[in-house]
C-alpha cells in the first residue's frame, strides 16, 4: 500500500486517483469473494495458499520491472491493484480457515489475537523501510522499484513456508459452486449474531477503515520534502497500535460482555479519527493514528474470536469469505468514495465525516439491538481442534450445545 498508493499519488497528484485504486481492487474482489470461500471449503486449503502465494510474486514482479524500465503509467499501477486483489480473494479465507486446524481449540482467542499481531508487527517496520528506500534509494523510481521487488520476494518466501506446514487435508463441501455459495449466505443470515457483526464489521471497513488511501494527503501537507519518510512512519505507528490492540484483546477474553467491547471501541475509533483528521501536527497525528489502529484491532479480534468459536467447520471457509470482504470489497469500495468526498470537500473534511458516522453507527446498533449489548463469548469447542464431520455439524440457524 505505501509503494502503490505512493507511486499513483506521484504519478497523478490527485487524491480521486488514489480512491479508483481502491475501486480496482473492489471490482475482483466482489465478484471473486465468496468464490475464494467456496474455494476454502471445497479444495486443500494449503495448496491454495501456495498457489495464491506465487501469483502475487509474478504481479509485484512485473510492476516492479515496469517501474524500473521507466514504462510504467497510471493504468499499470491499478491493474497491478486489480491483479493483486483477484489473488487475495482466494488467499484471504483459506489463510483464516486454516489456523484453527493447527491449534489446540481451547486457546481460540489467544491465537486469533496473535495472528492479529501479524500484519500490524510488519507494519512497524516495513513501511517505515519503504519510506526510507522510496526517498533515498537510487533517483527517480529507482527506490519504489526495489521495494515492488522486496515484496514480490517476501511472496516466494510465504510460498517456501507453506510448503513446509503439514496436516490432513479436510472433508471438502459437496455439492456446486453456486449452491455452496447460496448456503454460506443462507448459513449467515439465519444466525442473527454472525450477519450483525459482519455488518458492523462491513461500515467499519466502508466509513472508517477507507482514510488510508489519504495518508499520502496528509503526510504532504505536513512536510511535502520527506511525504515518502511521514507516510510510511504513518502506517508504521498505525502497526504499534495494531500490535497493542491485538495483544490486549487476549486478556479481555475473560469479559463477561465482548459486546460492550465492541460498542466502546466503535466510539472511540470514530472520536478519535475525527480529531486526527483536523491535526497537522507530526507527533499528535502519530498518536492519534496508533489509537485509532488500536481500537480496530480489539474490535476485529474480539468479533472474530465470536465468530470462530460458534461457526460450524464445514461453513468456516465460506464465513471467513463473507468476513473477509470487509477488507477486499467494503475497503475498496470505500476507498473511492472518500477519495470523492475529499475531492468535494478536502481530506481533513472527509476523514471527520467517516469518523463520526463509524460512531453513531456503532452506537444506534447497541442501542437498538439487545443481542449485541449482550452478546456473549460461547464456550469452545471441545479441545484438540479435530473439526466434526459433516453428519455431526449443526443444520444452519441452529448452534451446537
Amino acid at each position: 500500500m505505501v509503494a502503490m498508493s505512493w507511486l499513483l499519488f506521484d504519478l497523478t497528484g490527485s487524491p480521486l486517483q488514489l480512491g479508483f485504486l481502491g475501486f480496482v481492487r473492489f471490482v475482483p474482489s466482489l465478484i471473486l469473494g465468496l468464490a475464494g470461500g467456496v474455494a476454502a471449503d471445497r479444495a486443500d486449503r494449503r495448496q491454495l495458499l501456495i498457489a495464491t502465494a506465487l501469483g502475487g510474486a509474478v504481479v509485484f514482479a512485473g510492476l516492479a520491472a515496469l517501474t524500473l524500465t521507466g514504462s510504467l503509467s497510471v493504468w499499470h499501477v491499478l491493474a497491478a491493484g486489480f491483479l493483486a486483489a483477484s489473488v487475495g480473494a482466494f488467499e484471504g479465507p483459506s489463510r483464516q480457515a486454516i489456523f484453527p486446524h493447527l491449534i489446540d481449540r481451547r486457546h481460540l482467542t489467544d491465537a486469533i489475537a496473535l495472528t492479529a499481531t501479524i500484519n500490524p508487527s510488519v507494519r512497524i517496520v516495513m513501511p517505515l523501510a519503504a519510506g526510507v528506500a522510496i526517498d533515498r534509494l537510487g533517483a527517480g523510481y529507482q527506490g519504489v522499484a526495489a521495494v515492488l521487488f522486496f515484496i514480490s520476494g517476501m511472496y516466494l518466501v510465504s510460498s517456501y513456508l507453506f510448503l513446509r506446514v503439514h496436516m490432513p487435508r479436510l472433508q471438502g463441501a459437496v455439492g456446486s459452486g453456486l449452491q455452496n455459495v447460496v448456503e454460506g449466505v443462507r448459513y449467515v443470515r439465519s444466525n442473527h449474531v454472525f450477519w450483525l457483526l459482519i455488518l458492523m464489521a462491513y461500515a467499519w471497513a466502508f466509513f472508517g477503515q477507507s482514510y488510508t488511501v489519504l495518508l499520502p494527503v496528509f503526510a504532504s501537507a505536513i512536510n511535502a520534502e520527506s511525504s515518502g519518510f511521514i507516510l510510511g512512519s504513518m502506517f508504521s505507528i498505525s502497526g504499534v497500535g495494531g500490535i497493542i490492540g491485538a495483544l490486549g484483546s487476549g486478556p479481555l477474553r475473560s469479559v463477561p460482555r465482548p459486546g460492550l467491547i465492541i460498542v466502546a471501541m466503535g466510539v472511540l475509533f470514530g472520536a478519535t479519527l475525527a480529531v486526527f483528521a483536523t491535526t497537522d501536527s507530526y507527533w499528535p497525528t502519530l498518536l492519534l493514528l496508533m489509537v485509532v489502529a488500536m481500537s480496530h484491532e480489539i474490535f476485529g479480534v474480539t468479533a472474530l474470536s465470536i465468530l470462530h468459536r460458534r461457526v460450524d467447520d464445514e461453513y468456516r471457509g465460506r464465513v471467513m469469505g463473507l468476513w473477509g470482504m470487509q477488507f477486499s470489497v467494503l475497503h475498496s469500495l470505500g476507498n473511492l468514495q472518500i477519495g470523492a468526498l475529499a475531492l468535494l470537500l478536502s481530506a481533513p473534511g472527509a476523514v471527520t465525516i467517516a469518523g463520526a458516522i463509524v460512531a453513531a453507527f456503532v452506537v444506534i446498533v447497541a442501542l437498538a439491538d439487545r443481542q449485541i449489548r449482550n452478546l456473549r463469548h460461547e464456550p469452545p469447542p471441545a479441545a484438540g481442534g479435530t473439526p466434526p464431520t459433516h453428519g455431526t455439524t449443526a443444520p444452519p440457524g441452529r448452534e451446537r450445545t
